[in-house]
């Protein structure tokens, strides 16, 4: 197992130059990505990278010097909320793509997403499922359990926001990793305590057309009593970590 240093938390891995966003994509997301999609990104003026995380037995891998594409193992035993912390050790940019499933990693939804973040001066960019009055292909009882997932999140968040558990946001990256390091300890749900934790910054949600979806996480009635219960184990938590995102827009 690879472990980050202090100096590759604060710092980065390496150097990457003028890095603008950082693909950071889950163990467990099967994506039909373009292999060439951080190069076809900096041709649109938007430099990238991608940190993939996989489970064991992918094997280890030393990276010398900075590379647009790597990957990093993670023991299959730790939550989504702690791989998500680990590969943010490896993530440059300032502006983090946090990949969970269910979303296609496209060149043009990504692009679309960063040129709206800096038309709108959002902070928190969701590519939304559900904006517009769309829905997916899903089963109806996947559709309930979504409905009222939303439900939690404006009661949680504050505001509504069409697609919560969208399996892909980007945020700043120093936000993000405060949000999750503050989660870890009362909660596994990757999706709505950076909401909550973040709940002031300024969320934009750009539409995304999705069939079936590709999830490793789904969202099922246990997942669900699960959130309700860590939110009402740390309600301290959602009181003490209201605040902006100062100067750090997409």
């Amino acid at each position: 197992m690879q472990k980050a240093t202090r100096e590759q938390i604060s710092m980065g891995e390496g150097y990457a130059g003028d890095l603008v966003l950082s693909l950071l994509i889950l163990p467990g997301v099967h994506s039909d990505m373009d292999p060439l999609l951080p190069q076809r990104l900096q041709e649109r003026g938007f430099p990238s990278e991608i940190v993939r995380l996989t489970w064991p037995p992918a094997p280890q891998q030393r990276f010398e010097t900075w590379q647009p594409y790597r990957e990093y193992s993670v023991d299959a035993r730790w939550s989504p909320v702690r791989a998500a912390l680990y590969g943010l050790c490896f993530c440059q940019a300032p502006v983090v793509a946090l990949a969970s499933g269910g979303i296609p990693l496209s060149e043009d939804l990504l692009v679309q997403m960063l040129q709206t973040g800096r038309s709108t001066q959002a902070e928190i960019l969701i590519a939304s499922r559900f904006v517009g009055g769309s829905r997916p292909q899903y089963p109806w009882h996947r559709l309930i359990l979504s409905s009222a997932f939303r439900a939690i999140s404006r009661l949680v968040v504050g505001r509504r926001i069409s697609d919560p558990r969208s399996g892909l946001k980007m945020f700043p990256r120093k936000a993000l990793l405060e949000a999750l390091a503050e989660a870890a300890s009362s909660s596994s749900d990757l999706h709505l305590p950076p909401l909550a934790y973040l709940r002031r910054a300024r969320v934009t949600e750009v539409p995304v057309q999705v069939q079936s979806g590709d999830l490793y996480y789904p969202l099922t009635l246990r997942v669900l009593l699960a959130v309700v219960r860590d939110i009402l184990r740390a309600p301290r938590h959602r009181k003490a970590h209201d605040f902006r995102i100062s100067g750090s827009s997409l």
